[in-house]
């Protein structure tokens, strides 16, 4: 799971890199990542996720922070990127692709994503799960599915 998750942030990163052209070489580029929900372990996880990225990675810094599940989360995006301080990477629902992709908030990625090396270790289901109006705005990472039970 930990490597399909590297896999997933190496991708948003790469993407993201390709999509706003890098850093000037000897530069830091320091990239802002908001996660939906504050649970401690995960928080640990995705730390440790993101070191491991960081160490790969010379010059790549990530600035991580999260906002609680529920409304904190779209208000807090809505807030950021009303001032022109919206994350570079958002680790948000699917439900929310549409509402961002209209608003202006989401670029497509679907032109950087074909030219991806590693794109071939996601299975397609996961990428059309991101995907809006045939433009790719995400790589889903955390499938969540839900089952109705009978007592």
């Amino acid at each position: 799971m930990k490597r399909f998750l590297l896999i997933c942030l190496t991708a948003a990163m790469l993407l993201g890199l390709v999509a706003c052209g890098g850093a000037d070489s000897g530069d830091t580029l320091t990239l802002s990542f908001l996660r939906l929900g504050n649970d401690e372990a995960e928080r640990t996880f995705w730390q440790e996720v993101i070191a491991e990225y960081e160490a790969a990675n010379e010059g790549v810094k990530i600035a991580y922070d999260e906002a609680a599940i529920g409304d904190a989360m779209d208000t807090k995006l809505t807030n950021l990127f009303t001032g022109n301080a919206g994350p570079d990477i958002i680790g948000h629902g699917i439900l929310s692709i549409a509402s961002r992709v209209e608003a202006g908030h989401y670029v497509p990625l679907t032109e950087q994503y074909e030219k991806w090396e590693g794109k071939d270790d996601i299975f397609p289901q996961l990428v059309d799960l991101g995907t809006y109006k045939g433009e790719i705005y995400g790589i889903a990472y955390s499938p969540a599915p839900y089952v109705f039970a009978y007592r």
